[in-house]
């Protein structure tokens, strides 16, 4: 789908980039008791800007404290998008301790009357990744989010007509305080925990916060926020886009030596990546606030890409562990994690600088970890002992095609089709609804299967339809289906539409104790004038309708643990 912003979207963009002077940036801070807002004149702050490229414009307001810190304040600016981001560093310069800095935060302010606040909180097994909403208005005192309550980094500030979208960009302990007053929402975003002395040499930063501004309500803002994603943010190889038609055959069998061979041979006849799992010399948590301790680990790492000529590169979950923070003294709190961070990320980037064309997958139970930027570097996936049931995983589906265009799932582990007794059984169970309820732009699929003389005829039926559907996955708008009405049916149901190609698809699932056997099926109509011509490939079922038919809903019934495709193609008639 070619991306595209309408003019209504664009004439949003000055409300989240409300950068006219240094005084104005929006960072807030505290040194030595006091406060700060933007960098004041007496800092004599100085202020570039550069054009990155045709799209993007870097601003850089650079300003001394008296004591020698540096503070840093950088925000990009998209000229294709009504998408700003921000983000401050503050590095000692002095040949001494810095003073205490505290309350460090990206802190902007966004117009509108009665703001909801949408967010995502995995905290709760039974209703891990259900959007939660929050009426800032009603909250006198304020609205907080964070990191350590499992709350997602991504969520939406939405008013009436119109909304922002916001993103946080931090792999580890961040926190968010919205507060709001006479129609001004405050946004808070900052370390969690930030009371610290800066050594002579060291750097410390913010969390970035992004924000993308949108006209309409919650869907128009999904759906701009994956034209962005997908025009700026995937991760590419020699420049194009990664192919959505891969699979990730783990390698990590109880015999890797045997079947690694043929498993490989599969993927190559089949056009599908093999990836491999590089573990650490350690089997413990990885220090990579330390610079020898990353560079040691970087060229571990490095070299086993190198020498296995692996193309997917799994991340360590070594690496997933945060430093502990008992063992912090009072004028160095959330140094150490800081630094962490910083460390992560200078890691990643460092594989892909010295492995051009390497793609790193990153499974992971922290959802910090799926913080922007990291996301920039990694595809995405949400760690299957999140799934406690298949509204869960169908939850947890939906948060995914909202936020990332390109993720990866799983057939392995089904929650509603695991045998803890056996887990080889578990394995080769999957079958035409395993794949339905996992289908996604990436999917990863167990070694065993690949073992057998022959690929599974539900696998192979199954495998065909997702080819198909990944382009629509990775580059249509999407649609939640779920009918208001029966809210927790255990029934799943999405849209995927791309109006450039007048295609798309919807995609049905009965889960395994719904009781309604019939689904009211209400989907996104560009046109009540245009005729809809819609393919079942699993069954071969063809049907023809007008957008005004669609409008009034199409009743579906499935069996329990049933899933249908319904692929679509449109004809206008004026």
């Amino acid at each position: 789908m070619a991306a595209y912003t309408a003019k209504a979207d664009m004439a949003h963009r000055f409300q989240i980039l409300q950068f006219h002077s240094p005084e104005e940036v929006p960072v807030s801070y505290t040194i030595d008791g006091i406060n700060y807002h933007g960098i004041p004149k007496f800092f004599r702050p100085t202020v570039n800007r550069e054009q990155i490229d045709a799209s993007i414009v870097r601003y850089t307001v650079i300003g001394q404290h008296a004591s020698g810190l540096t503070i840093t304040v950088q925000a990009l600016r998209y000229l294709d998008f009504p998408v700003t981001e921000w983000i401050a560093y503050f590095e000692n310069h002095a040949d001494r301790p810095s003073p205490i800095i505290s309350d460090i935060c990206i802190h902007t302010a966004i117009t509108g009357a009665s703001p909801t606040l949408l967010y995502t909180n995995t905290a709760d097994p039974v209703s891990a990744f259900e959007t939660q909403q929050a009426s800032l208005a009603a909250c006198t005192e304020g609205f907080r989010l964070s990191a350590a309550d499992r709350i997602s980094p991504y969520s939406r500030l939405q008013f009436e007509d119109r909304g922002v979208n916001l993103a946080i960009g931090y792999p580890a302990n961040w926190h968010a305080i919205y507060t709001h007053e006479s129609d001004v929402t405050d946004v808070r975003i900052g370390q969690a925990h930030c009371h610290m002395r800066i050594l002579p040499g060291e750097t410390i930063r913010s969390p970035r916060l992004t924000m993308l501004a949108y006209d309409g309500d919650s869907s128009s803002g999904c759906n701009l926020w994956r034209r962005w994603y997908l025009t700026h943010v995937i991760p590419r190889v020699d420049g194009v886009p990664l192919s959505q038609k891969i699979c990730f055959y783990p390698s990590n069998t109880e015999d890797p030596d045997s079947t690694y061979t043929r498993i490989a041979a599969f993927c190559e006849k089949h056009e599908m990546a093999l990836c491999s799992a590089v573990t650490s010399q350690e089997n413990q948590p990885i220090d990579l606030s330390d610079p020898i301790t990353r560079e040691r680990m970087t060229a571990h790492t490095d070299h086993m890409i190198k020498e296995l000529d692996i193309t997917v590169y799994e991340c360590n979950s070594c690496l997933d562990t945060l430093p502990p923070a008992d063992d912090e003294k009072e004028d160095r709190i959330g140094v150490k994690e800081n630094l962490f961070a910083q460390g992560f990320l200078l890691y990643l980037d460092m594989l892909l600088e010295r492995n051009p064309g390497l793609w790193i997958k990153l499974d992971t139970d922290e959802m910090c970890r799926f913080d922007l930027d990291t996301v920039k570097r990694v595809i995405p996936h949400l760690s299957e002992s999140l799934v406690t049931s298949f509204q869960a995983r169908e939850n947890q589906r939906r948060f995914m095609l909202e936020w990332f265009p390109c993720f990866y799932d799983t057939l392995f582990g089904i929650s509603h089709q695991k045998n803890d007794s056996d887990s080889a059984a578990t394995v080769l169970s999957i079958d035409k609804f395993s794949i339905h309820a996992a289908i996604a732009p990436i999917l990863s699929i167990p070694a065993v299967p690949c073992m057998q003389e022959s690929m599974p005829d539900d696998l192979h039926i199954m495998l065909s339809i997702w080819r198909r559907a990944c382009p629509l996955l990775l580059d249509s708008d999407f649609y939640w289906l779920q009918n208001a009405q029966m809210p927790d049916s255990g029934w799943f149901a999405i849209q995927l539409d791309n109006p450039s190609r007048n295609e798309g698809l919807i995609q049905l699932i009965r889960g395994t104790d719904s009781e309604e056997e019939t689904f009211p099926l209400y989907m996104t109509v560009r046109s009540p004038d245009a005729l809809y011509f819609f393919e079942d490939m699993e069954t071969g079922d063809m049907m023809q309708l007008t957008g005004e038919q669609l409008q009034f809903g199409i009743p579906l019934s499935l069996q329990k643990k049933q899933g249908i495709i319904w692929f679509y193609h449109t004809v206008d008639f004026d």
